[in-house]
């Protein structure tokens, strides 16, 4: 009896959850983006322990809320990550690979680029009057009142720059009768990509300490509302905030041992990274999967297809991404934590196998590539530092708990070429085609 009672409990717990957490998915968002955050965290929890068949609702209405102020900060929340159930763990792998698609289209779109005025040599210059406009990139003239007795102090100071075609010196008067002034204005200007002037600085708001600070230029000041970098320089700080973001993102979907793998190659190329007592066990063998982020469009692979129901990779190119991570042999089996027979590209033959690929033009970058392999662990006798063989066996289809955001890469299809078989020559498989993605 008390066992009944307290599964009709649990039961009425996970009715009253899920009929909660769908009123709050389909109402209208918070007002505070802090209120926001926060009533997702606890249906990341809610969900997960109540109401596991609300979370493809969460993962839809999460991908509609803000990015920079909401999805990342909690797809990067490492106690809720660690603490959610598998159902959440695999909704907020779907939210991060949304965020890595969002920023990768940010990061992705050119900005353009922008005309400064930066002399190469505007440090041969002393002259205080006007150093800080050689070294402005904002502005190309500058036209100032001055005594006439100074003009030709100014034109020696400058005579190097004039005579390399940097700036043009002129002592004039405006009118018949008046003041003179001195003007100089730059010749030559570089173009500058929008997205690398943060690493620019210029004088716009700063005021000057000479003693010819009582002359102010009379048609143009170096004010803050006319500065070229001011206007241009929030794009370009958001740019460089998206590609750190992403950047935390690409790193968090990697797999573990894959960080360890980029961190460390040469010790890993040692061994050192194994423990000793590792080199004393038995022989063993066990399936190692990955799950490899693309966001470029090209992966720079050679699929071959072996016994007529697996996409090997056949070759790597020198210049594809992720060459550290993938190897020959290993066999394709997914995309976005699905297989393809759960994508319903099952492989049986050339014609699915070019069926199942050509699928894949149609998705949007960044996706999760899934491969796996058998690895053989050395036995004792193994030599220190000695790579781990590796051997891929056709397996009964499992499910992946990888998730992600599928995207679209150019293909060229050929045949005629022969699969290579992985570590077993037994037998010799039956390819009869090749794909190339490079």
């Amino acid at each position: 009896a008390l066992a009944g009672d307290t599964s009709d409990q649990s039961r009425v717990c996970a009715r009253m959850a899920s009929i909660a957490c769908e009123k709050i998915l389909v109402s209208s968002q918070p007002h505070h983006k802090s209120d926001t955050l926060t009533t997702y965290k606890k249906l990341v929890k809610v969900i997960g322990t109540y109401c596991p068949s609300q979370a493809p609702r969460f993962v839809e209405a999460a991908k509609s809320l803000d990015v920079d102020s909401i999805l990342y900060p909690l797809v990067l929340n490492v106690t809720l990550r660690s603490t959610a159930s598998e159902c959440m763990k695999s909704s907020l792998g779907l939210l991060t690979l949304h965020c890595a698609h969002i920023l990768n289209s940010r990061v992705s779109t050119d900005l353009g680029s922008i005309t400064v005025w930066s002399l190469p040599h505007a440090n041969l210059s002393r002259n205080s009057a006007y150093s800080s406009f050689l070294r402005n990139p904002c502005k190309q003239v500058h036209d100032w009142k001055v005594k006439k007795s100074d003009h030709s102090g100014f034109l020696a100071d400058l005579g190097l720059l004039i005579r390399l075609g940097e700036v043009k010196a002129e002592s004039y008067k405006p009118g018949r009768s008046g003041a003179y002034h001195f003007k100089i204005t730059k010749l030559k200007s570089q173009s500058v990509p929008v997205s690398s002037l943060s690493s620019l600085t210029c004088s716009c708001s700063s005021g000057s300490s000479s003693r010819y600070s009582s002359y102010r230029p009379y048609y143009q000041s170096a004010s803050s509302a006319d500065c070229l970098l001011k206007k241009h320089k929030s794009t370009a700080s958001k740019y460089c905030e998206d590609e750190k973001k992403l950047n935390v993102i690409k790193a968090l979907l990697m797999p573990p041992a894959e960080v360890v793998a980029q961190q460390y190659p040469q010790q890993l190329q040692q061994g050192k990274h194994q423990p000793s007592q590792q080199q004393q066990r038995p022989l063993q063998r066990r399936l190692q999967k990955l799950d490899v982020l693309y966001t470029a469009p090209s992966l720079g692979l050679t699929l071959a297809l072996v016994n007529n129901t697996q996409a090997h990779v056949k070759e790597i190119s020198p210049t594809a991404p992720n060459a550290n991570m993938v190897r020959a042999n290993d066999v394709l089996v997914g995309v976005n934590g699905k297989r393809f027979e759960e994508l319903g590209l099952k492989i049986e033959g050339n014609s699915s196998f070019h069926n199942a690929i050509e699928k894949l033009k149609d998705v949007k970058r960044p996706m999760l590539v899934m491969f796996e392999r058998w690895v053989t662990i050395n036995d004792a006798g193994g030599k220190p530092g000695q790579q781990n063989e590796v051997a891929t066996r056709k397996r009964p289809a499992s499910a992946s708990t990888s998730s992600g955001i599928v995207g679209q890469a150019p293909l060229a299809v050929g045949s005629g070429a022969q699969g290579q078989h992985l570590k077993r020559p037994a037998k010799k498989p039956k390819s009869t085609d090749v794909i190339d993605l490079t």
